[in-house]
C-alpha cells in the first residue's frame, strides 16, 4: 500500500492532486500544452504515471481541472473586488482590470489552448469559463436596474465584452501590451457602449 503523506486519506489525495496540477501548470508555462506528457507531469509531481491516471483520465481532463481551479480562484477574487463597488460603473471597471490583470499574472494565459483541444475539450473549456461571464451579466443587470446603463440585451452584451477582453489575452500575457493601459482602454470603450444617455432638459 502506498505511503500516505498526510493525516488522512482525503488530505493525502488532495495533496497529490495539488502536486500534479502544480507540475502541469509549471510544464505548460515552460513548454506549452502540446509538448507536455503525463509522464513529465508525474515526474514533476514526484508520483508515478499510474497515480496521475488515478486522478485524471487524460491530459485534457488535467487541463480542465487546472482551469477549473484557476477560474474558481479568479471568480472569488473578482467577486471580492467588486463587492463593495459603489456603482455598477465602478464594478465594471474593477472587473475588467482584474480580468486583464489575470492575463499578466497567470503565465498559462500566454498559451493558445483552444486550438490544441478536441471538440469535447473546447466544450469543457467554455463550460469552465462560464462563471466568469456570469459576473458580466450580474454587473450589467445591476447597471440597468440602477439606471447607469441603458437597456441592453444582457446575454449578447456580456458575450461582446468577453470577446473584447479575450482579444487582449495574448498581447498582455506575452508582454506586448501593458495590462493597466489595456484595462483602461477596454473600460473606456465598454462604458461608452453601455452607459445610459444623460436625461434631456428643457
Amino acid at each position: 500500500m502506498p505511503r500516505i503523506s498526510a493525516d488522512n486519506l482525503a488530505d493525502h489525495r488532495l495533496h497529490q492532486s495539488d502536486a500534479i496540477l502544480a507540475s502541469f501548470h509549471r510544464l505548460i508555462s515552460e513548454r506549452g500544452y502540446g509538448a507536455v506528457t503525463l509522464a513529465q507531469v508525474a515526474a514533476g509531481a514526484g508520483v508515478s504515471r499510474t497515480t496521475v491516471y488515478n486522478y485524471f483520465t487524460d491530459k485534457e481532463a488535467l487541463l480542465l481541472a487546472l482551469l477549473d481551479r484557476d477560474v474558481r480562484a479568479l471568480v472569488e477574487r473578482v467577486r471580492s473586488e467588486v463587492a463593495d463597488a459603489p456603482s455598477a460603473t465602478s464594478a465594471m471597471a474593477r472587473y475588467i482590470a482584474s480580468q486583464i490583470g489575470e492575463f499578466a499574472r497567470n503565465d498559462v494565459a500566454s498559451h493558445d489552448l483552444i486550438g490544441q483541444l478536441g471538440p469535447s475539450g473546447v466544450a469543457g473549456l467554455r463550460r469552465h469559463l462560464a462563471p466568469v461571464s456570469q459576473l458580466h451579466r450580474e454587473i450589467l443587470d445591476r447597471g440597468i436596474a440602477g439606471g447607469e446603463f441603458r437597456e441592453l440585451d444582457v446575454e449578447e452584451t456580456a458575450r461582446f465584452i468577453s470577446n473584447l477582453i479575450g482579444a487582449e489575452r495574448l498581447p498582455v500575457a506575452n508582454g506586448e501590451r501593458d495590462a493597466s493601459e489595456v484595462a483602461s482602454a477596454v473600460t473606456e470603450f465598454v462604458l461608452h457602449a453601455v452607459r445610459a444617455a444623460p436625461p434631456t432638459t428643457g
